[in-house]
């Protein structure tokens, strides 16, 4: 009877477990750390141009931001930031993500 009653909690435990494991990705969101300078700011398409200096991003591209009056000081210096996106192709204007910081 005892080995019954810890089968159930085994199996309980499994498939709460594999339950977990699958849900899990379902909420992964995919992003990438970049580093660079930032060059320019157009506030009537709030984008910013930034020399990225990462490797598999490198060059001048174009991201969208929230307001892009917040960077306005921000011209001239490097920046750590992230977009949201797994992958950085060239043409394509990302969106960064309100975690960005003045590089030191």
């Amino acid at each position: 009877m005892e080995m019954k009653r810890m089968t159930g909690w085994v199996l309980v435990a499994a498939l709460l477990g594999s339950l977990v494991f699958y849900v899990q990705p379902l909420y992964a969101k995919d992003e990438l750390h970049l580093t660079g300078k930032v060059t320019s700011i157009d506030l009537k398409t709030n984008t910013v141009m930034i020399d990225v200096q990462t490797v598999g991003c490198r060059g001048l591209r174009t991201f969208a931001v929230r307001d892009a009056a917040d960077m306005e000081d921000f011209i001239g210096k490097k920046i750590d930031f992230f977009i949201d996106s797994a992958v950085c192709d060239a043409g394509a204007v990302y969106a960064i993500l309100p975690q960005w910081r003045v590089k030191k």
